[in-house]
């Protein structure tokens, strides 16, 4: 009996010998592969830093920070760009030659508005990118780039107004040879840099087309014809002003009547519908009509009709009529 029960604890043992060995192997091999995965990621290549050195706005000299916030120019566009340098310990080619640098200016508050082949399509309110910027020089391990957006009117002010809380940022992201090609983006590239700057609050209206009245006989009214008010601006518009010149009727190229040939300002009557109550303009005091137009976006129209009509006089007048409707902010 004592010897069955010695054959048996040696079993014991040898079988709990034998499991630690396998568990000690497994465990072995595990670490080993673990280890060798990480050595193989990117072996030897070192990732390229970024540095913006300026932001300008139209030429050199007019920089922009949170300290003197980008101006916007009315129903267009303001060019700007991001300068800076960069460094890659393995060579600037490696991202002048097979990698490039992406670019963003971004609203604070917003999600990251990177997207899959750079598709930035919010209308210019909160995002810009640019793919491959210019690399201007190359020499050694150091580099210098522009990156060239064309901002427009309806970025979101961030000075004053609802985003004032928020600033705007420039982001720069170098991407050598081997991160592009691995698939790596912008936003997750290791050398990543960014400056921040404001918007300015940039009010702006503009009238879409000419209007014609077409051809009218005496004492008749004219049917309605829209005129088109747009907000040029990155803040809504409430009211817009309206003021109209006299129509200066002439017979012929070069000939002039005298006064009996002008039409006063108060014959044309503007309306908020087709149908709307009718208010006489004027040349001498502007016309304040509500408008509520808001700021552009992919979604939202920022473009809002005058209906505009004529009442003939009941004198007699003729020939081409022709007079000056400005538009304005309140």
């Amino acid at each position: 009996m004592d010897h069955e029960k010695e054959e048996l604890q040696h079993k014991v043992f040898l079988l709990f010998i034998s499991g630690a060995c396998v568990l000690a192997v497994f465990l072995f091999v595990n670490i080993r592969t673990h280890a060798s995965v990480t050595t193989l990621e990117n072996p030897g290549n070192n990732a390229p830093t970024a540095t913006i050195t300026s932001i300008v706005a139209g030429d050199a000299s007019n920089a922009v920070s949170v300290y003197q916030p980008l101006a916007l120019v009315a129903g267009g566009t303001v060019p700007v760009r991001v300068n800076g340098t960069f460094t890659d310990a393995d060579g600037c080619s490696e991202v002048s030659a097979g990698g490039r640098i992406d670019a963003l200016l971004q609203r604070g508050s917003v999600p990251d508005c990177y997207a899959s082949g750079f598709d930035v399509s919010d209308g210019g309110n909160s995002c810009y990118a640019v793919q491959g910027c210019t690399i201007t020089s190359c020499s050694g391990t150091d580099a210098n780039f522009e990156c060239d957006f064309n901002v427009a009117y309806n970025a979101d002010a961030t000075d004053i107004g609802t985003f004032s809380s928020d600033q705007w940022t420039a982001y720069v992201s170098p991407l050598d040879q081997t991160m592009f090609t691995s698939g790596s983006t912008d936003t997750d590239a290791p050398g990543i840099a960014s400056s921040y700057f404001e918007v300015a609050l940039s009010p702006g209206i503009a009238a879409g087309q000419d209007v014609s009245f077409g051809s009218i006989n005496l004492s008749v009214a004219s049917s309605a014809q829209t005129l088109d008010v747009v907000n040029a601006g990155n803040t809504p518009i409430g009211n817009a002003t309206v003021l109209m010149t006299p129509l200066l009727c002439r017979l012929s190229e070069g000939y002039e009547l005298g006064s009996s040939g002008t039409i006063p300002a108060n014959q044309v009557y503007a309306a908020l519908t087709s149908g709307g109550t009718l208010t006489p303009l004027s040349d001498v005091t502007p016309t304040s009509l509500t408008l509520d137009i808001p700021i552009a976006t992919t979604t939202v129209s920022s473009t809002k009709p005058i209906y505009l009509f004529l009442q003939m006089p009941p004198s007699e007048i003729g020939g081409l009529c022709t007079g000056t409707i400005t538009v304005g902010l309140e």
